[in-house]
């Protein structure tokens, strides 16, 4: 009975019942208090798989979430790869080498982007000398109103010259 009591001690999921039986907090099952039985419960498929439902498998996110169709599955967003809800092969995944290189690429990509974003804002405020290039180049198309000239519009040049004889006959058939 003391290394009953032991193996209790052991696992937090087994409980004695006022009946005198161990009663398994995961699974519902009861049995009696003998050794071998507790084991043979503890290493049985039903404990296992009851032991992978109470797993957090959030550590892993933002990477490895759920499974949008699948209620069994987590899906990595990395390697694009299906993984049973299984905390083993989830471990086995994360520290893998493929993943591993594939989150060092993420958070660089994320760092690069975090300084574009940074600099892209500060070249988004124009200089007073840029303003005053715009001003001068904007300058030689106003007229003396202050208005743009639509005189020097002559599309002619940007049409390839076989074109033009096209455009002619289109103009006297219509």
């Amino acid at each position: 009975m003391a290394s009953v009591e032991a193996f209790l001690k052991q696992h937090k999921d087994l409980k004695t019942t006022e009946n005198g039986k161990i009663r398994c907090t995961l699974t519902g099952h009861e049995m009696p208090a003998r050794l071998e039985l507790l084991q043979a419960h503890i290493e049985g498929k039903k404990y296992r798989r009851a032991k992978w439902d109470q797993y957090d498998f959030t550590q892993y996110e933002p990477y490895i979430v759920a499974h949008k169709k699948d209620k069994t599955k987590l899906h990595c967003l990395l390697t694009k790869k299906d993984l049973n809800r299984i905390p083993e092969e989830v471990e086995g995944h994360v520290n893998g080498r493929r993943y591993r290189n594939l989150l060092a690429l993420s958070k660089a990509k994320t760092d690069q982007m975090n300084g574009v974003v940074a600099t892209a804002t500060e070249a988004a405020e124009p200089t007073e000398q840029a303003e005053e290039e715009a001003d001068s180049f904007f300058e030689q198309f106003e007229d003396e109103d202050g208005a743009f000239s639509d005189e020097d519009d002559d599309h002619d040049g940007m049409l390839d010259p076989d074109m033009d004889d096209f455009v002619e006959e289109e103009e006297e058939e219509a």
